[in-house]
């Protein structure tokens, strides 16, 4: 089991890609910490200071002395890719750093994903999850 401590709002599409992450690595995390951004439960103190930032997700892996606190969605996943994934790179999430092909192709997809894919959900989830709370909050 790894030392790590996933903060997370499990409905938001970012998490979710953390958490397929960590899925497909078979990775054990020591613990997930659920935080309501609709409830600003992310502007909390405690949650400031371990990110002053105050997005989810997050992570804190406690193999490091000091902890490493680490954001972003995208850099948590390859980090956790390249710290817990397997050397074998027929089974690696990531491409052979000496394989200029593969990691070409991995960018490109990665960016298809951040232009095409991201934005579509991040629209969604504004509609389904946010929308609602603001318009209840303004009185409409």
């Amino acid at each position: 089991m790894s030392q790590i401590t996933l903060f997370t709002d499990s409905r938001l599409p970012c998490p979710q890609r953390l958490l397929l992450t960590i899925h497909e690595l078979g990775l054990q995390i020591k613990d997930i910490r659920e935080v309501d951004i609709s409830k600003s439960e992310n502007k909390r103190l405690e949650i400031l200071e371990l990110n002053p930032f105050g997005a989810v997700p997050f992570i804190r892996d406690e193999s490091y002395d000091p902890p490493l606190m680490l954001a972003e969605s995208r850099a948590i996943a390859r980090y956790l890719a390249r710290a817990y994934g397997s050397n074998d790179s027929s089974v690696s999430l990531l491409p052979d750093p000496n394989d200029v092909l593969a990691i070409a192709k991995f960018e490109e997809a990665a960016s298809i994903e951040l232009t095409s894919f991201d934005a579509v959900a991040n629209q969604l989830v504004f509609e389904e999850l946010f929308k609602p709370y603001v318009l209840y909050r303004s009185g409409l």
